[in-house]
């Protein structure tokens, strides 16, 4: 068995760049890793977003947002030619993506490979999936919880009084979906170089 690296940062769609939680939408995740051969980048999104969240969109987000796949794979090949060791795609896009798409930081996983001959697919299912159930979706729930617990605490008054400033905010998906919802993944698989 060898230690390898596995890298992820979350995309979100944020109304107001500034704000990490009012009408926050969750779109996906990206993951960094290398195999014995190959060093992967893959973007792991949404396949879906409710009707109610989009409505409440104003013209220059949806399409982004209905094309986010798209999106996101333009960004990582933009940034492609300027990395050249693992781990830097991640950071990368993150440093160029703080705006309404907002890519995290990244963070770094250490991950137990064993010898196999399974497929880069394979091992970028496995890592995607666990990402998914150990780090995503319990962050989009936690994310939830606090929403609910700041609703019962506003004043009545304050829940009612005037309009709503971004519609979206007041739309909430539960993030607790079935793995399914993801989009099959876009990667950029590279042969990894070793210094000899």
């Amino acid at each position: 068995m060898s230690a390898r690296k596995l890298w992820f940062s979350t995309v979100e769609y944020r109304p107001n760049p500034v704000d990490a939680e009012t009408g926050v939408i969750g779109l996906g995740f990206l993951i960094e890793f290398t195999t014995d051969k190959y060093w992967v980048v893959s973007a792991v999104l949404r396949a879906g977003i409710e009707d109610p969240q989009i409505a409440g969109l104003d013209d220059l987000a949806k399409p982004v947002l209905q094309h986010r796949s798209e999106v996101i794979s333009k960004e990582i090949n933009r940034v492609l030619p300027f990395i050249h060791e693992p781990g830097q795609a991640l950071s990368r896009l993150a440093a160029s993506n703080p705006w309404s798409i907002h890519i995290s930081e990244p963070r770094e996983i250490e991950v137990t490979a064993e010898a196999s001959d399974e497929s880069v697919e394979s091992i970028q299912e496995k890592y995607a999936y666990s990402i998914y159930w150990t780090r995503w979706l319990p962050a989009m729930q936690a994310r939830e919880v606090a929403y609910a617990a700041a609703e019962r605490e506003r004043p009545l008054g304050a829940r009612t009084q005037g309009p709503e400033l971004n519609p979206t905010s007041a739309v909430r998906i539960p993030a607790n979906v079935p793995p399914p919802w993801l989009l099959p993944p876009a990667s950029v698989i590279r042969p990894l170089e070793r210094a000899t």
